[in-house]
């Protein structure tokens, strides 16, 4: 009951919110090979867990879970957590949770080998604070994986689909990292096959610690 429960709820929220996803997701290049650029890109480490920032309907979840032995992913929408978990349990997936969640308020705790921000800087007052933060959930060696959209001027995405930045540069994120205490390892923009000027394109950036001398493995209490 619980289950169907949730399903329904995941399925509300869907249909109320379909429209404005597919617009978006019909502005740039197709989601299966932005997958298959983040699966390339986040697995170059081997890492054996996730946690996942702004999971959203889960869908990183989903698509890590082959390949890793723990995942978790928070959200404060507890609409999008019914939609993630009504994903993760029709495909029977029980190595991954997702929990409430604020990523303002990461604190201390379990670390992790690969942290994913998908689609998520552009929504945040305070993207570096967040990389801060995200930085201390990370493992020894452990990657972030950033995945957002280069700059562009499609203000309608702020204007109805609250998107506070009309997407990044390079060398805004390397800024944010390195005040982190992160560097970019690694690139990638997907830019739509058809006029750039019309598309938005895609971008992944990878991180790890800039310097891994003095890393502390003592974690406090979650």
């Amino acid at each position: 009951e619980i289950r169907a429960a949730r399903s329904n709820r995941a399925a509300d929220y869907f249909a109320a919110n379909a429209e404005g996803w597919g617009k978006i997701r019909s502005m740039h290049i197709a989601e299966d090979e932005v997958e298959t650029a983040m699966l390339a890109m986040g697995l170059s480490a081997q890492p054996t867990s996730l946690l996942d920032l702004g999971t959203g309907t889960g869908r990183i979840l989903q698509l890590f879970a082959p390949h890793v032995e723990r995942g978790v992913g928070i959200d404060t929408s507890y609409d999008m957590l019914a939609v993630a978990r009504s994903a993760l349990a029709n495909d029977d997936i029980e190595h991954m949770q997702v929990r409430y969640g604020d990523v303002y308020k990461l604190g201390q705790g379990e670390r992790f080998d690969l942290i994913v921000l998908h689609q998520v800087l552009h929504f945040l007052e305070d993207p570096s604070l967040v990389l801060r933060l995200a930085k201390g959930r990370l493992a020894r060696n452990g990657r972030l994986l950033a995945v957002d959209f280069a700059p562009h001027d499609f203000e309608i995405l702020r204007e109805d689909h609250a998107h506070r930045r009309l997407g990044m540069e390079t060398n805004q994120i390397k800024r944010w990292l390195a005040v982190a205490g992160l560097s970019l390892v690694d690139e990638r923009m997907l830019r739509p096959s058809r006029d750039a000027e019309t598309a938005l394109t895609v971008a992944l950036w990878l991180a790890e610690h800039a310097d891994d001398e003095g890393f502390d493995d003592n974690l406090d209490s979650p």
